[in-house]
């Protein structure tokens, strides 16, 4: 047995999910002093919002809180701790003692608007009423509401859950509404939640590395004796370690070869609708207004629902888990194990449902949610939500057998999330040994299935079960229309007994149909100029877009990353027109590069793209050009608003601001910090005098700063003038007399490492840097060995190369102020970006050349 943890000694921690977090959170508050979570995700800045780039389960919009757990008096009783401490942690946000950047005093990450369990039965389901009964006997009466009990529907509404009773307005259309309300559920805002944590961590001493190199486990470190000692990552740096802890989520079986039979990914089927904000459905599914729901849970294939209110964005999310899909995978020990396959993964990606599953969550929209099909509101995303099952259902939490130091952490099986507050107190306990005849405990021990044992989760089905997706009918994009939804298929909808005392009349459906094709017939024969927008301009303001609308005609492609946009633009070209003109918004990171590979189909009507971004290295210009394509930048719109965070940066690194906010942070008050330096009579030099250079001169001079500038042209002097900036012959020049550098011109083959070794050489001792045009114009090794060296005292930077996937240094180093490229991210500069996409569009129609080409074009 391996000797007890040291509160000093290295834990490591792979994933940043539920049980990564929890355990973290509950380590450092044991007085644990050296914790490290890695993740391949880069949360930092994706801020674990699935429409970014994460795929891992935590990684969502919204999970159910709920106490209900039938006779699992045990899973009630961790709820109910789970709960408590859910409303600790809105506390903590609500007064201000734990806010993570982006979020305020106003959040929460926990909604208490009840969680109802629907049935289609006529009475209500054992596991319901076991509920009940065990809530009542643990002392929480009146807590679990019969929705059809005319007494609880009076308590419903003196507590102010009248809404949740029947959300979906069943009673009043002569339909079945029975279930039972658990009014001490509700939903968690998951990703709001996990950065909570995240942030809550960090304030507590652990360390995360979040890195798609730096935080990817690729193996275990071995001593002579074949003990593990610590961990490897992609980047070949190891990591030893006292006790090293894994929990990866669904990537946890394939990595632990030792749970085959014990537990196996699996996936869920995730559809997401999105409500306009102007609709009167958006305050109706409001979260304080709309409980979280599941149909029908244990009823197998033709079952399994669960749903939730409307995000802030819009967003109403609709789960089934009636059929787990898996999808077995072949091994490098020669077997198969199920490995999550999502639209982000690297080598495979999947971006539709299986289309079992897409029927049965539209038939329930039909049933319960027909408003969705009469406004026209069709579903927007899908995804493949992988969870870890065990057999049982029961988490496995314990060593891994022969390997005293790996304690694996997983088997959620998809009810898990509730728990991110408290589980890794269990989680601790189990390290350290601390009552460990606990029933829970002893049901999270490493375990196989029994001879005569019946598993709740069949497991290992492999490549020849019917739940392996490769053996699974998949959806289509069509699939994801209801108002193309064709009488067939609503008859299979109707058999499989879901639409019930619901009419349909095919004729209405027809003449639907028919009116869908003539307004598509009408649209193909309009004269404007059709203009497609990439993500929807929300900036831009109503009344312009609708003056613009009386020129052109208007649509968006509702695609969230590259991928998508291959695939839906070829589809919305072929069921419409050929496009005229195309807008990408801010936010490109996702799509990139826009090269032919991306924009091909628009070819060859396309006559001019537009981009909202200033910077244009990721647009293949050369590409659209030998296609007579103009392409046209913003030159100005976020010209101002960057300026302002290079000025921000400026101070914050003479102020030191990172250092200080940290002692401040930590407890720490002023303890240890010295005088920072002052921008009056400092030099700061320019290099890039374009309208960003400009403004940053401008503003520089209300510091007292003195500037000098390095540009490929020279100014003319009455411009200098107006500035107050003394030109520089060289950029050497430049550099050997700055205090301050601040980088603002744009990146191309000549400025790409325009800043390096020699560069900072030629810098003054002590001096600083800042950056907030791209982050490959700097060397970024030449700038931590500059700064190590002390030759830099410190950088700010709001760019980096490879972004998102930052080098980890800038976001560990006190040396350096570091911001999420935010230059231009202001609403102000948004507004003028998309109106000035608009406008190039607009002249090029109009006079025939845009306002801001980039390229030349022969012909139109």
């Amino acid at each position: 047995m391996a000797p007890p943890l040291e509160k000093t000694d290295c834990i490591v921690i792979v994933g940043a999910g539920v049980f990564g977090l929890s355990t973290a959170l509950h380590l450092a508050a044991r007085g644990y002093t050296d914790v490290t979570v890695f993740d391949a995700q880069p949360y930092e800045s994706t801020k674990y919002d699935y429409i970014s780039g994460c795929d891992s389960a935590s990684a969502d919009m919204n999970k159910i809180i709920r106490s209900a757990y039938g006779e699992q008096t045990e899973y009630q009783d961790l709820s109910r701790e789970a709960i408590e401490c859910w409303e600790e942690w809105n506390q903590e946000i609500s007064t201000g003692r734990c806010v993570p950047d982006g979020m305020t005093r106003a959040d929460k990450v926990f909604i208490n608007n009840g969680h109802l369990s629907l049935t289609d039965r006529d009475e209500l389901p054992e596991f319901e009423k076991a509920t009940i009964r065990n809530m009542e006997r643990a002392g929480f009466s009146d807590t679990q509401l019969i929705t059809t009990d005319s007494q609880h529907e009076e308590i419903a509404r003196e507590r102010g859950f009248g809404y949740a009773m029947d959300p979906f307005e069943r009673k009043s259309k002569g339909e079945s509404y029975l279930g039972v309300l658990d009014t001490t559920g509700g939903i968690a805002i998951a990703d709001m939640a996990c950065r909570f944590a995240l942030h809550k961590g960090k304030e507590m001493g652990v360390r995360f590395v979040l890195h798609p190199d730096a935080g990817c486990f690729e193996a275990f470190c071995y001593d002579d004796r074949q003990r593990v000692t610590g961990i490897r990552m992609r980047d070949g740096r190891k990591h030893l370690a006292s006790k090293v802890i894994m929990a990866c989520g669904g990537w946890t079986p394939s990595l632990i070869p030792e749970l085959d039979g014990i537990c196996e990914t699996t996936a869920g089927s995730v559809v997401m609708l999105k409500i306009p904000p102007k609709s009167p459905l958006f305050e109706r599914f409001d979260p304080e207004r709309f409980p979280s729901w599941s149909y029908r849970m244990r009823d197998g294939a033709i079952g399994g629902l669960y749903g939730f209110p409307r995000d802030e964005r819009g967003y109403m999310k609709i789960g089934y888990r009636g059929t787990k899909y898996t999808n077995p995978t072949m091994q490098s020990d020669g077997k198969e194990r199920s490995v999550p396959i999502t639209r982000y993964t690297a080598d495979e990606k999947i971006t539709q449902l299986p289309k079992q599953a897409l029927t049965v969550v539209e038939s329930f929209i039909r049933d319960f949610l027909p408003e969705m099909v009469e406004e026209g509101i069709d579903i927007q995303l899908t995804r493949l939500c992988w969870y870890t099952d065990s057999f049982d259902n029961h988490y496995l939490i314990d060593t891994l057998p022969g390997q005293e130091s790996v304690l694996i952490a997983t088997g959620g099986s998809g009810h898990a999330f509730k728990y991110l507050p408290n589980i890794g107190k269990w989680i601790v306990d189990i390290i350290e040994g601390v009552d460990m005849d606990r029933q829970l405990v002893r049901s999270w021990k490493w375990r196989t299935l029994q001879a005569g044992q019946q598993p709740v989760n069949v497991l290992m089905e492999g490549s020849s079960g019917s739940r392996a997706l490769k053996n699974v009918e998949m959806s289509t994009d069509d699939d994801l229309k209801f108002a193309r939804r064709s009488p067939n298929l609503l008859r299979n909808f109707s058999e499989m007994g879901y639409i019930k005392g619901r009419k349909l009349v095919e004729s209405e459906l027809e003449a639907r149909d028919h009116k869908i094709g003539s307004d598509m017939s009408n649209a193909a024969a309009a004269t404007k100029p059709l203009v497609v927008a990439l993500g929807d301009p929300k900036y831009v303001g109503d009344e312009f877009l609708a003056e613009f609308k009386r020129e052109f005609d208007f649509e968006i492609l509702p695609a969230t990353n590259r991928q998508e946009t291959q695939d839906l633009l070829p589809k919305f070209i072929a069921s419409s027109r050929p496009v005229d003109a195309f807008i990408i918004r801010m936010g490109t990171i996702p799509y990139e590069p826009f090269d032919e590979g991306l924009l091909g189909s628009l070819l060859p009507q396309c006559k001019i793209i537009a981009s909202a971004s200033a910077g244009f290295n990721e647009f293949d210009v050369d590409w659209m050009t030998r296609n007579n394509v103009w392409f046209c930048n913003t030159r100005d719109a976020v010209a101002e608003a960057t300026a302002d965070m290079a000025i921000f940066l400026i101070l914050a690194v003479l102020r030191d601001t990172t250092r200080s906010e940290k002692s401040a942070r930590t407890g720490n008050w002023k303890q240890g910090l010295v005088p920072s330096r002052d921008p009056t009579g400092l030099t700061l030099g320019i290099v890039g005098m374009g309208a960003i250079g400009k403004y940053t001169a401008k503003k520089a001079s209300v510091f007292n700063l003195r500037v000098k500038y390095y540009n490929r042209k020279r100014l003319p002097p009455d411009v200098e003038r107006e500035y107050n900036a003394e030109y520089c012959s060289s950029l050497h020049v430049l550099l050997a007399d700055a205090d301050i550098v601040s980088i603002s011109c744009p990146l191309n083959e000549s400025t790409t490492n325009l800043i390096s070794h020699a560069e900072f050489a030629a810098m003054k001792p002590g001096a600083f840097l800042v950056n907030t045009a791209r982050g490959a114009i700097i060397d970024e090794e030449a700038l931590i060995q500059a700064l190590e060296s002390g030759k830099l005292t410190r950088a700010g930077l709001d760019v980096f190369c490879n972004e998102p996937n930052v080098n980890p240094y800038f976001w560990e180093s006190d040396k350096v102020v570091v911001q999420p490229h935010m230059g231009g991210l202001t609403d102000v500069a948004f507004m003028k970006s998309e109106r000035e996409c608009f406008e190039n569009i607009r002249s090029l129609f109009r006079t025939g050349r845009p306002v801001a080409p980039v390229n030349e074009v022969v012909t139109m």
